[in-house]
């Protein structure tokens, strides 16, 4: 699967535990929605989902990390150690 979901358009955390569930944290990457929107509103969707710290931080820096060539796709955790 070849695919980034960016969570800013999603105004229910319900939505984005479900994109967590469906194609993982790993997969999913967190967008500000400036200047549209303020950054705190994703902020506090992605803080009130219910997820792991783990998927979390996957979400808010993990997948940027590893597209942007910052870290080796080796060191993100599998989806089970989140």
């Amino acid at each position: 699967l070849n695919i980034v979901l960016e969570v800013s358009g999603s105004l229910n955390p319900d939505k984005i535990r479900l994109g967590v569930e469906r194609i993982g944290p790993h997969r999913m990457i967190y967008g500000s929605n400036l200047p549209y929107s303020d950054p705190s509103v994703t902020i506090g969707l992605l803080e009130g989902a219910y997820m792991s710290d783990g998927e979390k931080r996957l979400i808010f820096e993990g997948t940027a990390k590893r597209l942007f060539g910052w870290i080796p796709d080796v060191d993100l955790p599998k989806k089970s150690e989140v």
